[in-house]
């Protein structure tokens, strides 16, 4: 029996199909109208991939490109992506990381909203660098998307450049902290109000292509450089059911854990610094597939294991993977130098969405982390 739930999300699946297919024509239908400001968009290239990135369809989910460019003219960015508009009609494509999903993987990401060629920009600003990026509010992409283009930006954009980010990533707690730290080098920040439109005479954009330990290095130097502690601590990072992919079978799991000497954490609400502290110790890491697990990074120089526990189902979990047989914290843990295992749970009834939430069974756990230790 189908549940009430599923329909929902199928009816919703297929809206948001047929709103970003209308969004893909309307785009397409305007490129045909140029205006004299489209026909006068001037662009530089600064940097650029020598053997370009195929685009990331289910075989290749994790290849992107990489890319710098100097975007000059009657310039919009709509404030929900960070989408450019050049001239009401040109649609900037490469304007945003992953921009070929709205093709490749069109449920996860669309083009703009048509009111973004007509839109009255509120607010002027001057050239900026845009950290723009889908997403921007969760903790993983903020790490290897935004702070992940950094070591880029700085090497190609002039210094006096602003950079540009989104009002409802620097709300958060742990964007606030990298701001007072430094982390964004010495740079202005413009941030752009949640409804509001800029418009901007110039604009830098930049991608970079998974695989590249020095961005992340180039980051956390600046937020914490003091290097793993002691390594004599375990955890097993849990998820609220609210969120999905949770645990259903969480006690089961979490007695395994307790009685190997796991700490049991939800890091969702913990402050930046709590975290840091937390992950700079561990030696052992059992996870639940999530942006938690992008805290390993704070062991970077020590020894660490990670057996991800991985949701069933044929949803792809290596979006951001820099080869496509890997999980995306398999290829963090590749970055890094760390061992990873993973573990599929299972599902009673029908799977339908990536963020169900799915069992594990504590026996199968129990055999693998006795091999952890053996």
């Amino acid at each position: 029996m189908v549940s009430g739930d599923e329909v929902r999300h199928r009816l919703l699946y297929v809206a948001i199909l047929a709103r970003n297919r209308l969004r893909r024509v309307a785009w397409a239908v305007l490129s045909h109208v140029p205006t004299p400001a489209s026909r006068a968009l001037r662009t530089t290239r600064l940097a650029e991939s020598e053997n370009p990135a195929t685009s990331p369809l289910a075989s290749q989910p994790g290849a992107r490109e990489t890319y710098a460019l100097h975007l000059a003219g009657a310039l919009v960015v709509e404030p929900h992506n960070g989408w450019i508009v050049a001239g009401h009609t040109r649609l900037i494509e490469r304007s945003i990381p992953y921009h070929v999903w709205t093709s490749a993987i069109p449920h996860l990401l669309a083009k703009p909203s048509i009111a973004a060629a007509f839109a009255r920009p509120a607010q002027d600003v001057g050239p900026v660098a845009s950290l723009r990026i889908a997403w921007d509010e969760n903790y993983y992409h903020f790490y290897n998307d935004v702070l992940g283009r950094l070591r880029l930006v700085e090497s190609v954009v002039p210094p006096n450049v602003p950079l540009l980010i989104s009002e409802s990533m620097a709300r958060r707690p742990y964007v606030k902290v990298c701001i007072e730290r430094g982390v964004f080098g010495k740079r202005e920040i413009v941030v752009q109000p949640t409804r509001t439109y800029l418009r901007s005479p110039e604009v830098y954009v930049v991608d970079k292509r998974a695989g590249d330990r020095g961005d992340w290095d180039y980051f956390l130097d600046r937020l914490d450089d003091r290097g793993p502690g002691a390594g004599n601590r375990r955890v097993l990072l849990v998820r609220a059911p609210s969120r999905g992919r949770s645990l259903t079978n969480g006690d089961e799991v979490q007695a395994v854990c307790r009685a190997r000497g796991f700490e049991v954490v939800d890091t969702d609400g913990w402050t930046l610094d709590d975290q840091i502290e937390l992950f700079r110790d561990v030696s052992l890491v059992v996870g639940v597939h999530g942006a938690g697990l992008s805290n390993v990074a704070f062991r970077r120089g020590g020894a660490l294991r990670l057996l991800e526990l991985i949701p069933p189902g044929p949803f792809p979990l290596s979006f951001n993977a820099e080869h496509e047989t890997e999980s995306d914290y398999e290829s963090l843990c590749r970055y890094f130098g760390f061992d990873y295992s993973s573990l599929i749970g299972t599902i009673k009834g029908r799977i339908y969405k990536r963020s169900q939430n799915f069992a594990v069974d504590p026996r199968v756990l129990a055999a693998a982390l006795d091999d952890l230790e053996t």
